[in-house]
């Protein structure tokens, strides 16, 4: 952080960066968190278009990368340890292969001011008052991630693929909370995931977390056996839309004829019964009282499952309405 600290860029957090948790307040003006929401807006993307980029390693999401090689930089740099150059949208101008802790060790002076960086640390400032304020008014699954987020310390997060991996994108603040956060992307976004959430709280021995869609979950639950096998610490929390929530987003939703069938896939499943066949501790809610009283409930046993129901087509609906509300509200500044 101190490297961060000197160099006083503005910081595009991925979740798996690893920079959202345990962020110094001395350097959490840095973190920009809200980067996915910004750059939805023309306005400022215009505003921010950077002349150079430090891209560390790879990321999951794609938003900047687009942006960025709209953009063409005069400088994009490529750090990885890997010697392949993993440029999918052919922007690097530098690939530097060597581990990224030898960055951090690099000289630098302290820069004062940046202009570029007060842009960016202004708007995700207004950002997340934006989100408070959306949040005390609207019920969707952004909202309820929210509340769990908030709530979470001195543990370790496994993020589903789909709509959870995106949710913490948009509502997981940067905070000086303890809290670590692992995905496992698979070759087709839902191999393994409760598996992956059993492997690392036996790795880390301390609480661990699962945020989780329905279809994902049922892909691997029998992976829940793991419980049998090994003593765990492991809270489920699943969001169950009845289906592929992701897919909500894109285009292919105005497709009404084929579009339930082949992308939305519901399968009518609630996970009461799964709970009982592993012995699991189990919650069901839809309200946010609801979701904050089961997220308190104390534990029982090793593995708690938290089933939470939401609607597919509010959840559409109601994320989108933060973005354009977010929008009315950058647009006054």
């Amino acid at each position: 952080m101190e490297f961060v600290q000197k160099l006083n860029w503005p910081v595009l957090a991925d979740p798996l960066s690893n920079l959202r948790g345990n962020c110094p307040s001395t350097t959490r003006h840095l973190i920009v968190d809200s980067y996915d929401a910004l750059l939805k807006n023309k306005e400022f993307k215009e505003q921010v278009t950077p002349q150079v980029v430090f891209r560390l390693a790879t990321t999951g999401f794609k938003t900047t990368e687009f942006v960025f090689a709209a953009a063409r930089p005069e400088t994009y740099v490529v750090f990885d340890e890997s010697p392949m150059l993993r440029d999918a949208q052919s922007v690097a101008t530098h690939h530097i292969q060597a581990s990224i802790n030898g960055l951090w060790q690099l000289s630098l002076e302290m820069k004062k001011t940046n202009s570029y960086r007060e842009k960016w640390t202004k708007a995700s400032s207004l950002y997340w008052k934006v989100v408070a304020l959306h949040s005390q008014e609207e019920l969707d699954e952004g909202v309820l991630a929210k509340v769990f987020f908030d709530t979470l310390e001195n543990c370790d997060l496994i993020i589903g693929s789909s709509m959870p991996i995106r949710d913490v994108d948009t509502f997981f603040q940067s905070t000086e909370r303890d809290v670590m956060m692992y995905a496992n992307r698979g070759t087709n976004g839902i191999d393994g995931v409760v598996s992956t959430a059993f492997g690392v709280q036996a790795a880390k021995q301390r609480p661990a977390y699962l945020y989780i869609g329905d279809l994902s979950f049922l892909h691997d639950m029998n992976g829940l056996i793991a419980s049998k096998m090994q003593e765990t610490d492991l809270t489920i929390v699943v969001m169950n839309n009845d289906g592929g929530g992701i897919f909500s987003y894109l285009p292919q939703s105005q497709e009404e004829r084929h579009f339930e069938e082949l992308f939305g896939t519901p399968t009518g499943l609630t996970f009461s019964d799964a709970a009982n066949m592993y012995d699991a501790q189990y919650v069901s809610a839809e309200t946010i009282a609801q979701f904050a009283a089961a997220l308190d409930e104390p534990k029982t046993k090793s593995v708690k499952i938290i089933e939470v129901f939401t609607n597919r087509e509010n959840n559409v609906m109601t994320h989108r309405k933060l973005w354009s509300r977010f929008d009315e509200e950058l647009a006054k500044q």
